[in-house]
């Protein structure tokens, strides 16, 4: 694997060491504070958890004990087997500390402190500044500040200030978040639903330590196989999507919660594609792009997180489901189609297979109601599963059953129904799942009893379930189409372009595409109506007048775009027309006009690449017109993007099957369309200066004849 190009390989060795840390210190411990009573709460009350013992208390002017404990006056007292120290020191304080530890030999350290960037002030920023500066002059990795720390279900190493449950179920799950509350709150809600979890950070402010790190990290750690991201923003972006790639290549699932759908920083306002760019469907196209799947709830996240864990992440859209209820069938069959899963007609042999079981129900369908019927016999559930799941169309197959939360529920006859399936289906080939019907917290009893027989529970519900598949069944698809994905074409050198003004006229953004390898529409510039009525009979009629000018970004607004001109003598009327339109509406003539053929309609798409703020250039294609303005229906990616990421994107739009042809019209020729759109984001990767936005609006397709009929650039200052 080659080596990352903007991840700290020191930093993510460092959270490495972070995480196997033996020997902890909580400088400045004091009972009275409720986050240190939360911390050795959750230590002391661990059942299963590290030695107690390993945790030292530094503080100087406490006496005797602090959280049981015998105080330490400084960190030169403490054992030198110490190797990660948990700061709970104000602001000035915890820089005083910094050189000390280095002095002991502890290079990795917690900050719970706050008072540093998140205050939003220029002194909380500086402060913050100063701190890592002093940290990385004495080789000392800071988690946080602001943060509430960590927690190793695999090391027994509890470092997070916050009440946390005796147990916490071990699992694979790692959960990374900003905010020490949310992170928390996941941990407990993981652990009361029986999830179990590797380990969980909470990353504060980022000062030193981000997200990206972490993530890093969990790519190269063996005890996670998923990571959960709790998110409120991206710091280094370029590093984040970095380690998200590192994590797929090692085959972990990535689940994401984004919070916050604030607009981005102003964009060039002429573009149509900085209108509909905004910044959550911006971050939709980057976790569609880098395999994160996204979940829009705290609960979301665990669940999708849990039946990442359970399917290894790898899931078919096909999916069968097996009730005792046909209530529950009717909504599975609702929920599942929303979230994107299909329910395959069974066939013949497979109806034929279940119609053997006595019991099996006289309509037989997917989703398919067992009826009370099953329940008559132990093993007639177990057969009837067996039969659907042998289907060559079925992917899946889930399983709608009661489960058992108490010990009254261990003896009913329907547990033992559910107990003998389990362990028939156990080791199917297609996997089976079983899903409570209605969303419960799985009780411990659950957890076990389908552990104990050997089956795949899928926690949270129908609804929290299907949305989970359906996101998981996206991922796996992403991943296949990935792994066959062709290298994107390198750009093409047009150094001896020279930047010039800020925004370039139409005829200039023409050439520069032109030379970049996009097919524009033939078009002269020319300064009065002799040279446009010349230019006409070169190009032939019907044609076009078109304004030029470097403010004239919209030039319908001002009447600077005649279309249809047929002869001469109607030439002459729409250029006296068209120069005495945008003399009044721009308030200046217009730099000459454009004279181009006149194109048969076609299929208008508008494709454009605008600059954002966090994530880079994102390319925009959409159907025109209607289909921009007030269906918003485009898709977007951020560059650099292959064939096949444009491919996808024209599937994604809604009003896609245009390019199938319509009344009469031949279908777009899509494979020349791809390379028209490829050359679009070409000329962006070579263009003389970073690009604010360049547009094609319209790019005309008909057939395999596709060009681009107007074009606009700004370029950044």
């Amino acid at each position: 694997m080659t080596k990352p190009d903007n991840l700290d390989t020191n930093i993510v060795d460092s959270v490495e060491r972070l995480m196997g840390a033996s020997q902890v210190a909580v400088v400045g411990a004091s009972e009275k504070s409720m986050f240190l009573r939360h911390l050795f709460g959750s230590i002391d009350g661990a059942v299963g958890g590290m030695d107690t013992s390993a945790i030292h208390v530094v503080n100087p002017r406490a006496e005797g004990t602090v959280f049981g404990r015998t105080a330490l006056p400084t960190i030169a007292d403490l054992p030198s087997e110490v190797d990660l120290a948990f700061l709970a020191l104000g602001a000035p304080r915890v820089a005083q500390a910094i050189p000390e530890l280095a002095a002991h030999g502890i290079h990795q350290a917690v900050v719970l402190s706050g008072g540093y960037a998140e205050e939003g002030t220029t002194e909380g920023a500086h402060l913050q500044r100063e701190l890592v500066e002093l940290a990385r002059a004495h080789g000392v990795v800071l988690l946080g500040p602001n943060t509430l720390g960590f927690v190793n279900t695999v090391t027994g190493l509890t470092a997070m200030a916050t009440r946390l449950p005796p147990v916490l179920p071990r699992g694979d799950i790692a959960i990374v978040s900003q905010s020490g509350a949310v992170g928390s709150t996941l941990v407990n809600f993981a652990a009361q639903d029986q999830i179990g979890t590797s380990w969980a950070v909470s990353t504060g402010n980022e000062a030193m330590v981000t997200a990206g790190d972490v993530i890093a990290y969990a790519a190269r750690d063996e005890h996670t196989r998923v990571i959960a991201l709790y998110l409120e923003s991206v710091r280094q972006p370029h590093a984040f999507l970095e380690a998200v790639d590192l994590a797929n290549a090692a085959g972990k699932t990535v689940v994401a919660c984004k919070v916050g759908r604030g607009e981005a920083a102003a964009r060039v306002a002429a573009a149509h594609t900085g209108g509909v760019a905004g910044d959550d469907d911006v971050l939709d196209a980057v976790f569609r792009q880098h395999g994160i799947v996204r979940a829009h709830s705290a609960e979301e996240l665990v669940y999708t997180a849990s039946a990442a864990s359970v399917t290894g992440g790898r899931v078919g859209r096909r999916t069968a489901f097996v009730s005792l209820s046909g209530g529950f069938c009717t909504q599975a069959a609702d929920l599942g189609d929303r979230a994107g899963l299909t329910f395959p007609e069974l066939g013949e042999g497979t109806v034929a297979e279940v119609r053997t079981v006595p019991e099996a129900p006289e309509r037989i369908y997917n989703p398919l109601d067992t009826t009370g019927t099953a329940t008559t016999r132990v093993a007639a559930l177990s057969e009837i599963a067996a039969a659907v799941s042998a289907d060559e169309q079925v992917d899946t197959l889930l399983l709608g059953v009661p489960v058992p939360h108490t010990p009254e529920a261990l003896e009913n006859h329907l547990t033992h129904i559910v107990a003998e399936t389990a362990e028939r289906l156990a080791a199917n080939a297609v996997p089976t799942y079983f899903v409570e019907n209605v969303g419960a917290r799985t009780s411990e009893i659950a957890a076990n009893y389908f552990a104990e027989h050997k089956a795949r529970y899928l926690s949270g519900g129908l609804a929290h379930v299907t949305r989970a598949l359906g996101r998981l069944a996206n991922r796996t698809e992403w991943a296949i189409a990935r792994s066959t994905a062709v290298e994107t074409e390198p750009a093409i050198a047009v150094s001896d372009v020279e930047p010039g003004p800020e925004r370039w006229d139409e005829p200039r953004t023409r050439d520069f595409l032109d030379r970049c390898g996009a097919r524009v529409v033939p078009a002269e510039h020319v300064g009065d109506v002799e040279a446009a009525v010349e230019a006409a009979g070169r190009l032939g009629y019907p044609v076009v007048l078109k304004a030029v000018g470097t403010d004239l970004q919209h030039k319908s607004d001002v009447g600077g775009v005649r279309l249809d001109i047929h002869d001469e003598q109607q030439l002459r009327a729409e250029h006296a027309a068209l120069v005495t339109s945008v003399q009044a509406g721009a308030g200046r003539a217009p730099d000459g006009v454009l004279v181009s053929p006149m194109r048969e309609r076609g299929v208008e798409l508008i494709v454009g690449v605008v600059a954002d703020p966090t994530w880079g250039n994102v390319l925009a294609v959409g159907l025109g017109g209607v289909w921009t303005e007030i269906m918003r229906d485009v898709s977007l990616r951020v560059l650099p993007v292959s064939a096949g990421d444009v491919e996808d994107m024209l599937g994604e739009l809604r009003g896609g099957a245009l390019l199938d042809g319509y009344r009469g019209s031949p279908p777009v020729d899509r494979a020349e369309l791809v390379r028209q759109i490829l050359a679009i984001t070409r000329a962006v990767a070579s263009a003389p200066r970073e690009v604010l936005s360049l547009e094609v609006n319209p790019m005309l397709a008909r057939g395999s004849e596709i060009e681009a009929l107007d074009a606009l650039v700004e370029w950044a200052t």
